[in-house]
């Protein structure tokens, strides 16, 4: 995104959005099975999708529909 990493992460999280509101994209999210067990990853996606409005695809999904859908 051409911006230099900030300290904080919700500057790093203002400037995502920000550079995705001036030029949008999808947000393409392999190996996602390793982030579901970590809430904070998750919401932070959650977040950007309702700031943003675009989509999020998740990629390799097989773990994460075996823990999250069958229950």
């Amino acid at each position: 995104m051409d911006e230099l990493p900030r300290y904080l992460t919700s500057d790093n999280f203002n400037v995502v959005i920000s550079k995705l509101i001036q030029k949008p994209k999808i947000i393409f999210v392999d190996e996602i099975d390793y982030l579901m067990n970590n809430y904070k990853s998750v919401e932070t996606l959650r977040e950007i999708h309702d700031k943003t409005d675009y989509p999020i695809i998740f990629v390799g999904m097989g773990l994460a529909l075996k823990d999250y859908c069958i229950k």
